[in-house]
């Protein structure tokens, strides 16, 4: 019998070649018991190819592919070969600063009604050879529902149902509305927990498309909300 991990580390990949190293390399750099699950989400690209090679040399990836079903899709097959009694995401195109996984997995250890803990991240947008662009001056320090910035207690991630796959942005936003909707309580980490990296091909690119399936999250829990409460929406408190 294989010895449980203390963290499944959860990276959907699709035509990452040119970040998904350096992404792999940050996740490696944790001082961590983990897992690294990957789901090649159909990428046409060299994807697949780096993400075997760097598998070749660390045994802890477990990988997966199919065919492009969205970021969501690919998070929740990740999570059904999961294990770790904490869950924490990464995208192909980010990276993690050393420490942040044993930081905020200290955090939830010590308040068993935290379901999660968010922290804070850095935007930059350099090319994934230059590492001094992630403590660049001109970064900006923002707290938003970024599933890369959260560890999760699998407990409390079980029990919200994973990654909502209608929604192929802002499936992050939707997790953090379910869990405040939940008994669960959100902790906040003041430290930055990961780099964001901006660039053409993301999602979050398409400010019309990100803004829509924000606006279709906001509404899903609003409807959530009247469901339980006899067609009144209370305002979210989060604990």
């Amino acid at each position: 019998m294989r010895r449980l991990p203390e963290v499944s580390v959860v990276m959907p990949v699709y035509n990452g070649a040119a970040y998904v190293e350096a992404a792999l390399r940050s996740i490696a750099a944790q001082d961590m018991d983990m897992e690294i699950l990957v789901h090649d989400d159909g990428s046409t690209d060299d994807s697949l190819e780096i993400v075997r090679a760097f598998a070749r040399l660390d045994g802890r990836l477990d990988i997966s592919t199919g065919s492009n079903a969205g970021p969501a899709s690919a998070r929740n097959r990740c999570l059904e070969r999961a294990r770790g009694r904490w869950i924490a995401f990464l995208d192909h195109d980010d990276v993690w600063p050393v420490g942040r996984l044993r930081r905020q997995v200290g955090m939830l250890e010590k308040n068993a009604k935290a379901g999660a803990v968010l922290g804070h991240c850095i935007m930059f947008g350099s090319s994934p050879d230059d590492p001094a662009s992630l403590s660049s001056a001109d970064g900006r320090k923002v707290l938003a529902g970024f599933l890369q910035a959260g560890t999760f207690r699998s407990e409390a991630l079980r029990a919200l149902g994973g990654l909502d796959p209608d929604l192929r942005a802002a499936d992050d936003l939707d997790l953090y509305l379910r869990l405040a909707e939940s008994n669960w309580s959100l902790m906040i980490d003041p430290e930055i927990a990961f780099h964001y990296r901006l660039h053409p091909g993301q999602w979050t690119a398409d400010t019309r498309f990100a803004t829509s399936q924000t606006v279709r999250a906001l509404h899903k829990s609003i409807s959530r909300r009247r469901a339980a409460h006899g067609g009144v929406a209370p305002p979210l408190v989060v604990r």
